[in-house]
C-alpha cells in the first residue's frame, strides 16, 4: 500500500490513526507501518478492512503500493 495514498484518505476524512484502528478493528501499530512505509507487503486481510472503510477497493491500495516500489 503506498502510505501517500493512506494518508490522504485519512486526510480527506480527517481521521487519525487511533480512530481508524478502532473503525477498522486494524490494529494502530500495523497503519502506523503502513504510513511509515514500514510494511512492504501489507496483510490482504488488514488492507480490505482499510479499503471498505474508505470506500475504495482493496486491489487500487495494492496496485498504489506496486506502482511506488
Amino acid at each position: 500500500m503506498k502510505n501517500e495514498a493512506l494518508r490522504k484518505l485519512m486526510f480527506d476524512v480527517d481521521i487519525n490513526q487511533s480512530e481508524l484502528a478502532r473503525n477498522t478493528g486494524v490494529p494502530q501499530p500495523t497503519i502506523n507501518r503502513f504510513l511509515n512505509g514500514h510494511s512492504k507487503s501489507p496483510n490482504f486481510i488488514s488492507v480490505k478492512k482499510l479499503a471498505e472503510y474508505f470506500g475504495v477497493s482493496a486491489q487500487s491500495l495494492y496496485d498504489d503500493n506496486l506502482a511506488a516500489e
